[in-house]
């Protein structure tokens, strides 16, 4: 364990980061998380660099939230929240998010208007950090994480580490072509069960997601063209958001807007206080493929689902800074589709050019993705 964590520091400080003499940085996490927090850094000093410690706990966080219940000052008290976290940033150079998810809703009894607002001011801060800093995002592996791999929690463990220490500059390079064509690309086209959508990517910055800002990672992303959607989408991998499950979420575009949205099990009526947090809420900001070979299969979780080397995300709300299309919301929900043959397949097209099928990409520049 102790060997594992080592190596993962190192890389989050040193590849990711690239932690420089001088620099201020936030180290965010659970309590579970410590080891890892005191590990980066260490290692962070041993670099001349200077490390701040925020400890998150849903226990502390759900006292809070309740305190907001019906209070006069509702706003005031969920600012105080996270007021301090914009100050810390506007003084810092990184930001190092490690998350812990324990229990799928952990704010039980809070109202869903409570939960908006908190979840508005969350945003505020990964919009924050993810476009005016260097950051990382690491997900510290829970035992409800290995329950829903039906792994023992030392199994999941090992294989969440695993994956984080592996040679990531090998998967950059593997990763070129495809940023390559889609950065030649104009029209996308997505067809599957119950898929069938097209839209733009023209001259919108394509990044690679390579391990330099998440672990795991595994994807290539751009943006649509905000208004150049129509179509639908039937998303095949389930969702957590703001403690509600969606199952089998449908979505209807009409110029790059969704104007019909729909679950298989799920509240309609949770899902359309979603997408009416704000104007963008309804607009797409980003489109990513999947590029990880090592995620064996799906799991309700977004930060593993996404990286699927079979899998699709089309995210409603906010675009990044790096990859723009002017979209800009409080939420980032990152919906994720598989297209493998044993979730219904589904085709993608690149300007009339088919690049995957069920999942598999066909052509051979790609091939390389499965050596890594």
């Amino acid at each position: 364990m102790v060997d594992s964590i080592n190596k993962l520091a190192k890389n989050i400080v040193e590849y990711s980061l690239d932690t420089q003499k001088g620099e201020k940085v936030i180290i965010w996490g659970y309590p579970d998380s410590k080891p890892l927090m005191l590990e980066v850094g260490n290692l962070i000093r041993k670099h001349g660099a200077h490390p701040t410690f925020l400890l998150f706990d849903d226990d502390l966080v759900l006292n809070l939230l309740l305190s907001a219940e019906g209070s006069e000052s509702m706003d005031a008290v969920l600012d105080l929240g996270t007021k301090h976290y914009h100050e810390l940033m506007d003084k810092s150079d990184s930001f190092i998010a490690i998350r812990s998810k324990n229990a799928d809703n952990p704010y039980p009894g809070v109202s869903k208007e409570i939960l908006q607002k908190w979840q508005m001011r969350l945003g505020s801060i990964f919009a924050k950090f993810t476009n005016q800093m260097k950051w990382v995002v690491f997900d510290w592996p829970t035992q409800l994480q290995a329950d829903k791999m039906n792994m023992e929690y030392g199994e999941f463990f090992d294989y969440v580490m695993n994956m984080s220490a592996m040679d990531y500059r090998r998967m950059e390079k593997a990763a070129v072509p495809l940023k390559e064509l889609l950065e030649k690309t104009n029209r996308v086209r997505i067809t599957g069960n119950g898929t069938d959508l097209e839209f733009s990517i023209k001259n919108i910055p394509v990044i690679m997601g390579t391990a330099k800002n998440s672990y795991i990672d595994g994807e290539v992303y751009t943006a649509p063209v905000k208004d150049s959607i129509n179509g639908k989408i039937k998303y095949t991998i389930p969702s957590i958001y703001l403690g509600n499950t969606f199952k089998g979420i449908s979505f209807t575009f009409k110029n790059g807007r969704i104007v019909e949205a729909s679950c298989e099990d799920g509240s309609d009526e949770a899902l359309e206080n979603i997408l009416n947090t704000d104007e963008g809420s309804r607009f797409i900001g980003e489109f990513a493929l999947g590029i990880n070979r090592y995620v064996i299969k799906a799991m309700n979780d977004i930060h593993y689902d996404e990286k699927m080397i079979t899998s699709f995300h089309l995210t409603p709300g906010n675009c990044y800074d790096d990859a723009p299309n002017g979209n800009k919301s409080a939420i980032h929900w990152d919906l994720v589709c598989d297209q493998s043959e044993s979730a219904g397949g589904g085709e993608i097209w690149f300007d009339e050019v088919l690049i995957k099928k069920d999942g598999i990409y066909i052509l051979p520049e790609l091939k390389e993705l499965y050596g890594i």
